[in-house]
C-alpha cells in the first residue's frame, strides 16, 4: 500500500489503546523542533504520528529555535529601551546596555523592524502544501503558526518603564503580520497558537504586570489556541509551579475575555508531578463547550514512559469525563537528539 493512501486513510482514526489513555486521542505539538527545516518537521510528525495530530507547526527552525530571542532584532533602533533576558535576570547588567533611567526617560522616535512572522509562515506553508499534495501530510491536518503575546515580547526585550510605550506599537505590527497570514493562507488550512509564558510569570509575580487590551483580529474560520507555559530556558522553568492554580486562573481569564472561538488550551505538567494535588485545581477550569475547546496536558517527558502513563491516569481521575489530549510541556526545539528519540519512543508506546 502506498504512503499517500496509508496517510489519508489513517488520518481520522487513532489506535484503540491510545484512546483509553488520552481522550480524545490526539497529540499537540507546541511549536519548536530541533530539526534543520520545516520540511523535515512536517515529514517527521506526519510519519511518526499518523492520525494523532490535528495541527502541525513548522518547528520554528533556524533563528526562531529559541522562541522570541530573535525578536530583539525588531528593536535594534531602540537600544536605550532594550533589555534582553529581562524577565530571567532583572538585576544583571548586559554589555552595552544603558542602565534603567526611570519611567520618564525619553527613548526618541520608536522605529520597529520587520518581525518576520508572516514571511516565515508563507515560506513554510508552501512546503506544507507540497507535502500534502504528495500525500505525506493528511488532508484534514492544519498548518499551525505560533505567535507570541505582545506582553511576552515586552517582558523579554524591553525595560519595564518603557513597556507601556512600546507594547501598542509592537501589537499593531504583530496584528499586521497576523492579518497578512490570514489573508494569504486559507482559513481551512490555518491554526494560530498564542504563546503566553510571561502571562504566567506575571501572575506568579516574576515580571511586572502590564497588559494592554488586545484585539487579535482573528478570522472566525481559523483555528486558534493558547500555549500556557512556565518557560524552557536552559530546560528550566522560570519558577516551579506549586500546582495548576495559576494556569487554571489564566485559562479562565482567557475563556471569559476572548470573544472568538478558542479551539485548544495547552498546559504543562512537570515530570516530577504525578500527584493529584498538582492537577486538582483543574477541577475549577471553566472551559467552553467540551466539543469547542480542546484541552492538552503537557505531561509527556523523554525517557519516562511509566511516569507519563501515571500522569495520564492521574489526570483522567481528576478530570473525570472531561476529554483531554497530550503533549510535551513546551516545544522540542531545545531538546537533544537523544531526547527527541526518547520522546518518539514514549509516544510510540502510548499509541500502540
Amino acid at each position: 500500500m502506498d504512503q499517500q493512501h496509508t496517510t489519508k486513510d489513517t488520518a481520522a482514526k487513532a489506535p484503540a489503546n491510545f484512546g483509553k489513555l488520552a481522550k480524545p486521542a490526539a497529540i499537540h505539538f507546541p511549536g519548536s523542533a530541533p530539526l534543520s527545516n520545516a520540511s523535515d518537521v512536517f515529514v517527521m510528525i506526519s510519519r511518526a504520528f499518523p492520525g494523532l495530530v490535528k495541527r502541525i507547526p513548522d518547528g520554528e527552525c533556524g533563528m526562531r529555535t529559541n522562541w522570541i530571542i530573535f525578536q530583539v532584532g525588531v528593536f535594534s533602533h531602540c537600544k536605550r529601551a532594550l533589555h534582553p533576558f529581562a524577565v530571567y535576570d532583572q538585576n544583571k547588567q548586559y554589555e552595552g546596555e544603558v542602565k534603567n533611567d526611570g519611567a520618564g526617560m525619553a527613548v526618541g522616535p520608536i522605529h520597529l523592524n520587520n518581525m518576520g512572522y508572516d514571511d516565515f509562515a508563507f515560506s513554510s506553508y508552501t512546503v506544507f502544501c507540497r507535502l500534502r499534495d504528495q500525500g505525506i501530510i493528511a488532508l484534514n491536518v492544519k498548518f499551525q503558526v505560533c505567535l507570541p503575546n505582545p506582553h511576552d515580547v515586552m517582558s523579554y526585550c524591553i525595560k519595564q518603564p518603557q513597556q507601556v510605550e512600546f507594547e501598542a506599537r509592537y501589537e499593531a505590527k504583530l496584528i499586521e503580520a497576523l492579518m497578512n497570514i490570514q489573508s494569504t493562507i486559507p482559513a481551512k488550512d490555518l491554526a494560530i497558537q498564542w504563546d503566553c509564558p510571561f502571562a504566567v510569570a506575571m501572575l506568579e509575580g516574576i515580571c511586572p504586570p502590564w497588559w494592554l487590551p488586545e484585539d487579535k483580529t482573528m478570522n472566525a474560520d481559523v483555528d486558534m489556541g493558547y500555549h500556557l507555559c512556565y518557560g524552557d530556558y536552559c530546560h528550566q522553568h522560570f519558577k516551579q509551579p506549586a500546582d495548576t492554580t495559576i494556569l487554571t486562573q489564566l485559562a479562565n481569564i482567557i475563556n471569559t475575555s476572548v470573544n472568538c472561538r478558542i479551539d485548544w488550551i495547552h498546559l504543562p505538567v512537570p515530570k516530577s508531578r504525578m500527584d493529584k494535588e498538582y492537577l486538582e485545581p483543574l477541577r475549577q477550569l471553566q472551559m467552553r463547550k467540551e466539543l469547542e475547546t480542546e484541552l492538552y496536558l503537557g505531561l509527556v517527558h523523554p525517557g519516562d514512559f511509566e511516569g507519563t502513563e501515571k500522569r495520564i491516569q492521574v489526570a483522567a481521575e481528576v478530570l473525570g469525563s472531561r476529554c483531554f489530549g497530550i503533549s510535551t510541556e513546551c516545544g522540542w526545539g531545545r531538546s537533544s537528539p537523544e531526547e527527541v528519540k526518547e520522546l518518539h519512543e514514549v509516544l510510540r508506546k502510548l499509541s500502540e
